[in-house]
Parts: C-alpha cells; sequence; structure tokens
C-alpha cells in the first residue's frame, strides 16, 4: 500500500498528460472544409406543394410543459425520446412519473439519456432503477463516462428530441430542467427562453412524413456502439418504491384543477401547413465529425436572397466556422440575435464569442444582444420569407464538430414569419451593436457588468483563449 501511495503522484502526473493530450490536444488541429461535400442541396429541401406534415412554433415556457406531458399522457404505442440534459427538480421529477404512466398503459418507451449530463447516476438511483425495472421501458445511456477514453469525453449527445407513436415530433433546445418551464418566482436560478417546433403526421402513412427520418435517426443511436443498455438488476424493492412514489406525485399534482396538461390540444388547430418538413443531423462520431448540420446551414446562407436571421445563446466564429459562414459567400443581410455577457450562463462559450468580435461584426448587418430577463437558449434561423430551422444546434465548433446534432428545416411561409415576429420580441429587448439598419425598433442600454465578473472573465478568457475548438 505505500509503495502504491508512494507511486500515486507520478502516476497521477502521467494521466493528466495523457488526459490532455487525449482529450485537448488532439481536438485543436482545424478541420478541412474541402474534405465534405453535401448530399442534398438547397432546392432539395423546398416544395410547391402541401405536404402531410403540419407544424407549430412551441414558444411559451409554460405552454412547452403542457405540450410534453399531453403528448405523454396520448401516447398509444411507442414513445422514444433522445434526451441531452435532466437535471434534479419538479420537472423531471413530474416527467419520469408521466413516462412510468405511459409504460403502464402498455405504451412502449424508449429512452436514450447522454452518458454525462443525466440525473441517473449511481448504483443505488432508485429513479433509475424504477424505470429499468418496468417491462415497458428500455433505458440507454449515449458515451457513458469512460476514464481511459478522453477522446470521447466531448461526443455528447446534444439532441432533444420526442417521438410519439407515427403521428407527432417534438424536438428544439430545451432540457428537461426547472429553468426552461416553471416561473421565475417558482426558482432559484434565472430562467431561461427557448423554443421548440412540433410536428404533426396529418397522414396516416409515416413514409409520406419527416417522422420516418426521425425514427431512423432514433434507430441509429439506439442500436450503435457508443450506447449502452441500462440493464435491470435485482435492486427491484428500490425501484417499486420509487415507481409508486413518483406515480403519487404525479396524481397529487394533478389534482389540481389548474394542472393545464390535463385538458386536451386540439393538434391540428395548433399547427400550420407546411410544404416541406426535413430532419438534418451529424453523424455518430467520435473525434471531429463531418458538419453536416453546419455545411447545411452555410448553404441556406450562401443562396439567401435579402434576409438571414440567426439566433444562437453565442457564436464563436473561430477559423473552422469561418470555412463555412464568411463575408466573401453571403449576399443577404445578416442579423444575429444572442446573449449579452450579463444574461449568458455559459462563460467558456461567450468567452469565445469576445474572442472573436471583430469576426462577427464583419459579417453581420446588425448585432443584438439579450439584455431582459434570463437568458435566451434557443438555436433558429430564418432563410428570407419561407424557410425556418429550429433544433439543437448552436453556432459554435462544439455543435459543428464534436456533439450529435439536429437541425428541423420547414419549408413554409407562415411558420417562417412566425419564427421571425418569435425572433424580433426578443430583438426589442436587447442592445444593438452596429450603425446599420434594425428589424428591432427599440435600442435596449447594456447591462453593467460588475467589477468581480470582469476580473473572472479575464482570468478565464486567458485560460481558455488556445482552446475555442472546444468552446
Amino acid at each position: 500500500m505505500r509503495k502504491i501511495l508512494r507511486k500515486f503522484p507520478k502516476l497521477l502526473l502521467i494521466y493528466v498528460i495523457y488526459l490532455f493530450i487525449a482529450g485537448i490536444l488532439i481536438f485543436l488541429k482545424d478541420f478541412k472544409a474541402d474534405t465534405y461535400l453535401p448530399q442534398d442541396t438547397y432546392k432539395s429541401y423546398l416544395k410547391e406543394t402541401e405536404g402531410v406534415d403540419r407544424a407549430a412554433i412551441i414558444e411559451d415556457r409554460e405552454f412547452a410543459l403542457t405540450t410534453r406531458f399531453r403528448l405523454l399522457d396520448e401516447a398509444q404505442d411507442s414513445v422514444k425520446i433522445l434526451n441531452y440534459g435532466i437535471y434534479k427538480g419538479e420537472v423531471s421529477e413530474l416527467f419520469y412519473g408521466k413516462i412510468l404512466q405511459a409504460a403502464n398503459r402498455g405504451v412502449d418507451v424508449k429512452i436514450v439519456f447522454d452518458g454525462f449530463v443525466n440525473n441517473l447516476k449511481g448504483p443505488i438511483n432508485k429513479t433509475k432503477w424504477a424505470l429499468v425495472n418496468h417491462p415497458n421501458i428500455e433505458i440507454r445511456f449515449y458515451e457513458k463516462l469512460n476514464l481511459l477514453r478522453p477522446w470521447a469525453f466531448h461526443n455528447r449527445l446534444h439532441d432533444k428530441i420526442w417521438l410519439i407513436d407515427e403521428t407527432f415530433i417534438l424536438s428544439g433546445g430545451r432540457n428537461i430542467d426547472d429553468r426552461f418551464y416553471l416561473a421565475a418566482e417558482q426558482l432559484f436560478e434565472p430562467i431561461v427562453f427557448d423554443r421548440d417546433f412540433l410536428i404533426y403526421n396529418s397522414s396516416q402513412n409515416s413514409s409520406k412524413s419527416v417522422i420516418s427520418d426521425f425514427q431512423n435517426y432514433f434507430e441509429e443511436i439506439w442500436q450503435h456502439d457508443y450506447t449502452a443498455k441500462a440493464k435491470p438488476t435485482l435492486l427491484k424493492n428500490l425501484g417499486k418504491d420509487r415507481n409508486e412514489e413518483l406515480i403519487a406525485y404525479v396524481e397529487q399534482v394533478e389534482s389540481d384543477d389548474n394542472v393545464s396538461w390535463t385538458a386536451p390540444i386540439d393538434w391540428a388547430k395548433i399547427t400550420s401547413p407546411t410544404n416541406k418538413v426535413s430532419l438534418v443531423t451529424n453523424p455518430i462520431q467520435r473525434y471531429k465529425k463531418t458538419p453536416i448540420v453546419l455545411e447545411t446551414l452555410s448553404q441556406f446562407f450562401d443562396e439567401a436572397e435579402h434576409t438571414i436571421i440567426a439566433q444562437s445563446p453565442y457564436f464563436v466564429l473561430n477559423e473552422e466556422l469561418e470555412q463555412y459562414i464568411n463575408n466573401e459567400e453571403l449576399t443577404a443581410d445578416f442579423h444575429l440575435l444572442t446573449n449579452s455577457y450579463s444574461s449568458s450562463p455559459n462563460i467558456l462559450a461567450m468567452l469565445g464569442t469576445h474572442k472573436y468580435q471583430k469576426e462577427i461584426k464583419e459579417l453581420s448587418s446588425q448585432i443584438y444582444t439579450y439584455e431582459a430577463e434570463g437568458s435566451i437558449h434557443a438555436k433558429s434561423y430564418v432563410i428570407d420569407d419561407r424557410i425556418s430551422m429550429v433544433g439543437s444546434f448552436n453556432l459554435d465548433p462544439r455543435s459543428a464538430f464534436l456533439s450529435a446534432e439536429n437541425l428541423i428545416i420547414i419549408d413554409s411561409p407562415e411558420l417562417n414569419q412566425s419564427l421571425t415576429e418569435h425572433i424580433v420580441t426578443l430583438m426589442e429587448q436587447s442592445s444593438i451593436h452596429l450603425n446599420e439598419e434594425s428589424l428591432s425598433s427599440n435600442n435596449v442600454k447594456p447591462k453593467e457588468i460588475p467589477r468581480h465578473q470582469k476580473l473572472i472573465y479575464s482570468f478565464l478568457y486567458i485560460l481558455a483563449y488556445p482552446y475555442d475548438e472546444l468552446l
């Protein structure tokens, strides 16, 4: 034992060096854009006649929770979920309870959680065993933590996709986290504003709907070698007690007449017709991925004729991203909405935004930084007057080259106008940074950043400066 203790500092140093090389250094080589040619062209995402998929933008925070739980209540055959972040709180408790309720009705439930960002860790986690030991629920984890494979740390499942039967898709940027749904007075942290697309297949035939593409993507991840099964164990009593506890909690909450998700929703009424709905995803790879979502997005930017509106929580326009998004290719006005330094909770990503502020200003016709309550987390893109996009994809190297990501592309003038209005509403609560024409009639004064926070930013900026490929 003494020999091991004497060798421990040396072994730890060796591992730290290994971690730095295999977990950081190998990712600092730029991805070369000419190694990938897009399979689809801009026009392939357009259609001149109405399709079977209807769509709605889910903007309101409370209605986002109502939509999710209503979909679980109405599920008849299957629930399939790909989920990045799930955090301890009221919403996750209700989510697990609603999943168990659906499974008790005979619905087949399959969920893939990201292997890092979940609250089901630990060998005696009661909630985990309540789910895993249910005969109608299967749980898997994408890229679980393995300290001997630090190159896999960055391969995260950043998708937030719900597939209900062969009828509904819900996808966007919202994690299962109280901050995305509950009122400010119910929280100890600032609220987060996000956005989803709800897709409703009005046909009985899923092959005519984009739902078939989502199903294929789900199965690819579900069956992949990077995805590990959570196997039932002998801890059945732990799971049984927790099962009853979660369902009792849901029933207690739903006994309140003011609970919104117990009332039916007319899905046809809240959705609008579309010409075409398409799904674009990054490949399931370790190391640096072929940036299919970024390449597709850059095609739309290059083809835009008059207006591009981009909303992203942050924009890290390093040399890798500039291969795809740059002034030389753009002819349309580029309007960017992002967080301000005072609103964003993601300090490191905002440091990347700060590092490339010169490049962002040269690219943009106008920059809007959100200054109101909470922060914005939606990832949305509007092209001219037909195309709308919402998904999990941020304008940063991590989304472009490291994570599993998705983007829903919708050809619909009506949805395009609605999405534009939602984004402009946020722009009205933002400060404007360029002396150019603005989509907003308002210019909010930037919030003052406290001196101690500036010092922290400066210190972290120096540490993170060489590593923007990982932001």
